[in-house]
């Protein structure tokens, strides 16, 4: 799949992959995409981020506790979400 693209953009679609496997998500989204450019550590991006004056690792550490808070949640309640459907297919 990645040979359609450039090998730089092939390179950041690696890093968000393994962006995706580290935060243990079941897909690549978004969040990872950005998490893989910040981390190809590209001049183009350092300048873009410092003239909006975004802080590169505010931004991930953002992300991942987003990321944790998102699993933690679907985790909590995927049990209760499966006993309803439960339920509900039995009535």
């Amino acid at each position: 799949m990645t040979n359609q693209f450039s090998p730089r953009v092939s390179e950041i679609l690696a890093f968000s992959r393994a962006e995706a496997l580290r935060l243990a998500s079941g897909s690549i989204g978004p969040e990872h995409l950005l998490l893989g450019i910040i981390k190809d550590n590209n001049q183009y991006i350092n300048n873009l981020f410092a003239e909006m004056r975004i802080n590169k690792d505010d931004v991930r550490a953002q992300l991942e506790e987003k990321n944790t808070k998102t699993r933690t949640a679907l985790t909590r309640f995927s049990p209760q979400i499966l006993h309803s459907t439960t339920k509900q297919t039995m009535s």
